[in-house]
């Protein structure tokens, strides 16, 4: 309902701008920071749910820059490192959305490197694989429209090997069978 968009946006603005006033009161406040980067992020995905696609891109960027600093503090924090991967990576479905796919692969490049660390530092993290394979997929799914149809195999068939790891480690999942059987389309697909 329109009604319920208008009010839900009107009270995200009020967060943010509260989120914003914290954050740069105390600019040493870690957890102010992170908080303003989870508002910023929120607010971005209600702005894309509403359509408001040019919006919700740019809360997305001002998530990446919050969360670049929160990194730049502490580089060695995986958590922080996992929220910039993630907000890169809605940033990048956004532009690929609104067909900007050449910047949609470089910031999907980005988080692909963040959680392939990641995922590297912490082979038993499962979280951490899944994520790495979806964010394979999308790397592949964006070669492909730009028609570079061997990187977009290579990085499906990179997502599938992790989906099959999965797999193996536990086969009665069945959202790692669903990701199997999603492995094997994608990469048919090129």
């Amino acid at each position: 309902n329109r009604e319920q968009f208008e009010e839900a946006t009107a009270v995200s603005e009020e967060s943010l701008a509260l989120m914003e006033g914290l954050a740069a009161a105390d600019p040493k406040d870690m957890k102010a920071l992170r908080n303003l980067a989870v508002c910023q992020q929120n607010h971005a995905g209600l702005l894309q749910a509403q359509g408001r696609s040019a919006e919700a891109g740019a809360a997305l960027a001002g998530t990446i820059a919050t969360t670049r600093r929160l990194v730049a503090r502490d580089p060695s924090n995986a958590e922080w490192q996992g929220d910039l991967a993630s907000a890169l990576l809605s940033h990048a479905s956004s532009l690929e959305d609104s067909g900007q796919v050449p910047e949609a692969l470089e910031g999907a490049r980005e988080a692909l490197e963040i959680v392939g660390k990641l995922a590297a530092g912490d082979p038993t993290n499962t979280d951490r694989q899944v994520l790495l394979a979806a964010t394979q997929s999308f790397v592949g799914s964006c070669h492909e429209t730009l028609r570079d149809f061997a990187a977009a195999a290579d990085s499906q068939r990179a997502s599938l090997a992790i989906v099959q790891r999965l797999r193996e480690l536990e086969p009665a999942n069945a959202e790692w069978q669903r990701g199997l059987i999603a492995g094997h389309c994608n990469l048919s697909k090129v």
